[in-house]
């Protein structure tokens, strides 16, 4: 019995240093940015693109689970001029997106290396630089993807590779943006 309630007292004093400071203050806002790749038929169509992120981060204390509201915004230029505009700037398609995803993964202590995977629902706005190229369109779309929350020092922030597909009856959208970004 002392042996076991050594080990215990053991185990519970190696794993005091997980507790993460981020499950302590369970919220946290973050910014981002990265590059954003199309797929499928998109790739055909537009130049691999940027993107701008801001997130609020929403852990559950006690569970490995967070709730992210993401705003971000995605840029990518077309391939090609239309028909008499040679040598002029292109435009690009604009993607202005809001969405709530779950994120399941460890939130462990700094320095650490904590993996997730994210998933979640979005309202995705799509237009265009040149107007005169696309329609405006906002359409229900979803995000799939795997991250990892990074600490160093006194850091905290984030790296994530989602996969966004965009659904519609004339176009169908998908892309993967790599994002990196702090959190505070």
């Amino acid at each position: 019995m002392r042996a076991l309630l050594i080990g215990v007292g053991l185990m519970m004093s190696l794993a005091a240093p997980a507790v993460s400071l981020v499950a302590q203050s369970p919220v946290s806002a973050g910014v981002g940015a990265g590059l954003a790749m199309p797929f499928g038929s998109m790739r055909d169509e537009f130049n691999p693109g940027w993107r701008a992120l801001g997130t609020l981060d929403m852990g559950v204390p006690l569970l490995p689970v967070s709730l992210r509201l993401d705003a971000a915004y995605d840029r990518f230029g077309f391939k090609s001029t239309t028909v008499g505009s040679a040598g002029s700037d292109p435009g690009a398609r604009t993607i202005v997106s809001g969405s709530v995803s779950l994120a399941f993964g460890p939130r462990n202590a700094l320095p650490a290396i904590s993996p997730y995977v994210i998933g979640g629902l979005g309202m995705n706005r799509t237009g265009c630089t040149d107007q005169d190229r696309c329609d405006t369109t906002t359409q229900l779309g979803w995000n799939a993807g795997v991250g990892m929350r990074l600490g160093v020092l006194s850091l905290q922030g984030f790296a994530e590779a989602r996969l966004h597909w965009l659904p519609g009856s004339a176009f169908d959208y998908s892309y993967v943006p790599v994002t990196v970004g702090l959190l505070f």
